[in-house]
């Protein structure tokens, strides 16, 4: 009794670990690396755009943020290096966190706040544009 109880739990035991096997395909087959999402990458291109309307609406003006302003307050080489610097600096940070990470919901969540910068940015950069034409000084 106690062999055809043995064999009974190592039968559905194989069974199970058979029936898993055949429903879990290779990782490398079915799953995507996270910073190879086409969303994700566009994403990035999203957040560059808005930052370079906003760095060419204000080049050689007046600028607030006075981490981007050179010594005579304008915002100039100094302000678009770290600009710069500062927006690749997030793209590094999240390809190198997906990459360790396989997370699709983190990718998603980098997705949007790429999207969300880069639009507000570029809103902004749109901003001085509008208040430059029509005869004031951008913010």
């Amino acid at each position: 009794m106690t062999k055809t109880k043995l064999g009974v739990l190592f039968l559905l035991t194989m069974g199970a670990f058979a029936q898993e096997t055949r429903l879990a395909p290779p990782l490398s087959i079915t799953a995507r690396r996270p910073t190879q999402s086409p969303y994700w990458r566009f994403s990035l291109g999203i957040l560059a755009a808005g930052n370079a309307i906003d760095t060419a609406s204000s080049y050689g003006y007046g600028e607030g943020n006075s981490l981007l302003r050179s010594s005579d307050g304008r915002f100039e080489a100094r302000g678009l290096a770290l600009k710069a610097g500062l927006v690749g600096a997030v793209a590094a940070t999240e390809y190198v966190i997906l990459r360790r990470i396989h997370s699709a919901r983190l990718t998603h969540l980098f997705t949007w706040l790429n999207t969300d910068m880069g639009a507000t940015v570029g809103a902004v950069g749109v901003h001085n544009y509008l208040v430059r034409n029509r005869g004031g000084a951008p913010e």
